[in-house]
């Protein structure tokens, strides 16, 4: 009877810790996957003409959403740039 607790006990404990290296290293997991460089100059493919005002921006995931507005018709868009290499995704024309 003893022998059969012992390697239960022994058994349960190697169970116990196996599984809390399983969660160490999940967990570390997770935060080392949600490390990001810090971009702190991105130059921008085609560049703003000196007629475009900014209004706002946004960056959403590796996009960076430019609100602009023409000074001289007024017109309104958003700009779409790629952070990693700068290029121009797209447009949305919001006035003309």
């Amino acid at each position: 009877m003893t022998k059969y607790l012992k390697f239960t006990v022994i058994f349960l404990a190697i169970l116990i810790i196996i599984l809390f290296s399983i969660t160490i290293v999940s967990i570390a997991h997770k935060y080392k996957n949600r490390d990001t460089k810090i971009v702190e100059k991105i130059i921008i493919d085609p560049a703003l003409d000196k007629d475009f005002l900014i209004l706002s921006f946004e960056i959403n995931g590796e996009k960076l959403y430019l609100n602009v507005e023409n000074k001289k018709n007024k017109s309104k868009s958003i700009k779409i740039y790629n952070i990693k290499n700068g290029d121009e995704i797209g447009e949305i024309i919001i006035t003309e």
